[in-house]
């Protein structure tokens, strides 16, 4: 597979996987600057700990762009194309304001937050067809 184009505006993670579309500080990755603290873990006290890039063995790696949608793509190596997109949304938080909003049930995207809390997804009909 792979020679595939991403939607949503995904990343193709063409270059080793370095290139991750913005990072987690808001700030573009493709702006050449140091790509080390892209790549972290959480500690048991929810304290985001940095985690050195794989050297060896690194693809195929899953790559998830998260922003007004989702985009989940297989990178198969650090060839330019070698890349497919597996899976994502264009649904994101601005669709579901949007609907909640349209329903008048909230005014907040916190609000919406606090519904969802209280709802129960077992009385949802998730069949298609």
């Amino acid at each position: 597979g792979g020679g595939g184009s991403s939607s949503n505006g995904g990343s193709s993670g063409g270059s080793g996987g370095s290139s991750s579309g913005s990072s987690r500080n808001g700030g573009s990755s493709d702006s050449g600057g140091d790509a080390s603290d892209e790549l972290f873990t959480v500690d048991a006290d929810l304290n985001e700990v940095s985690v050195a890039w794989p050297t060896d063995d690194m693809f195929p790696f899953l790559l998830v762009s998260l922003g007004s949608g989702v985009s989940v793509l297989r990178v198969n190596s650090d060839k330019e194309d070698d890349y497919e997109r597996v899976s994502g949304t264009a649904t994101g938080g601005a669709t579901f304001l949007g609907l909640v909003r349209l329903m008048g049930l909230a005014k907040s995207f916190e609000e919406a937050l606090a519904l969802a809390d209280r709802g129960d997804s077992s009385n949802v009909d998730k069949l298609v067809g």
